[in-house]
């Protein structure tokens, strides 16, 4: 199983590429299943943090990012079919996936 601790960097780097003009992004904690992604908007309005979660099946590894009952899906690995290669990867994909979110939808 994937501990996300050893991704804090990655999550770090991948928050601060989000650009925005009126709220602040942050990584709001790292443990070993999940990560909470802070929105200053989110917390304006008094609602959760996005999280991001990796899924391991069957030697499949994907990483999930919930905003709400909303959800962005990435695969990792060498098949044809995934969207990544690493989970570093991954994790960039999917913060951008939440702020793509964030910035069309609230």
């Amino acid at each position: 199983m994937t501990d996300l601790r050893n991704y804090k960097d990655a999550f770090r780097q991948a928050v601060a590429q989000v650009k925005d003009r009126n709220w602040k992004w942050s990584v709001k904690a790292v443990n070993k299943s999940t990560a909470r992604i802070g929105w200053g908007y989110l917390d304006y309005i008094g609602e959760k943090p996005f999280e991001v979660s990796v899924l391991e099946e069957n030697g499949d590894v994907a990483i999930i990012a919930k905003a709400g009952d909303k959800k962005v899906y990435c695969l990792i690995g060498e098949k044809f079919w995934c969207d990544v290669k690493t989970i570093e990867d991954g994790i960039m994909y999917a913060v951008n996936g939440l702020a793509y979110y964030a910035h069309n939808y609230y």
